[in-house]
């Protein structure tokens, strides 16, 4: 399957619209191009059922991205969105579905 932009290319801080993750997209890959620098993040949100959003942590560990987390996958169906931080270089949130869509 192929890369979906969740974020155009922009150095200000955004949040990507919904990305469902359904058991037929699994798993599911979220990266950055190009790859954050320094203390640069890019955090991973669940959204609850009030509509709400947390930042997702998958066995204990924030899922961001980040200079040395380039990619974060994901296992179980939810829907979840992007929180970029600001960023020095214009940067882009990628998303890829590697299931049997």
């Amino acid at each position: 399957m192929g890369a979906t932009t969740l974020l155009a290319s922009q150095t200000a801080a955004a949040q990507s619209l919904d990305v469902i993750v359904t058991k037929d997209n699994l798993p599911y890959t979220f990266s950055c191009t190009p790859v954050l620098a320094g203390t640069e993040k890019a955090t991973l949100q669940l959204k609850d059922n009030a509509g709400g959003y947390s930042d997702f942590y998958q066995d204990g560990i924030l899922q961001e991205l980040g200079a040395t987390n380039m990619a974060v996958s994901i296992f179980g169906p939810a829907i979840f969105r992007i929180d970029k931080d600001i960023t020095a270089t214009a940067t882009a949130v990628i998303g890829q579905s590697h299931g049997n869509i």
